[in-house]
């Protein structure tokens, strides 16, 4: 995190860039709830560009809000069968 950047700022920006995102995603692409099959998933944008612009602490901020945000849609779009799979888990945390 950059000196003088206080945290609640980058959560603040984090939230508003999901809500853009998943605005997006339901406008253009409500098929796609959560953009589940999508490769590479666009929620990586978040992680990587807070991860560089305010460091490490905002990249897990981003990664923890995307997870969440994931999640719920893929239990939002029915397919709760992903829970029950470990990969669900592993994989988006590599």
């Amino acid at each position: 995190m950059s000196s003088g950047t206080k945290p609640f700022l980058f959560l603040g920006e984090i939230v508003v860039f999901y809500l853009l995102l998943a605005f997006l995603n339901w406008t253009f692409f409500p098929h796609l709830l959560g953009f589940l099959d999508v490769d590479p998933h666009p929620f990586w944008l978040g992680i990587l560009l807070f991860g560089f612009r305010y460091g490490i602490a905002a990249g897990f901020s981003a990664g923890a809000v995307s997870s969440i945000l994931y999640m719920l849609a893929a239990w939002a779009a029915g397919e709760r069968y992903r829970f029950e799979e470990l990969n669900f888990y592993i994989l988006p945390s590599f």
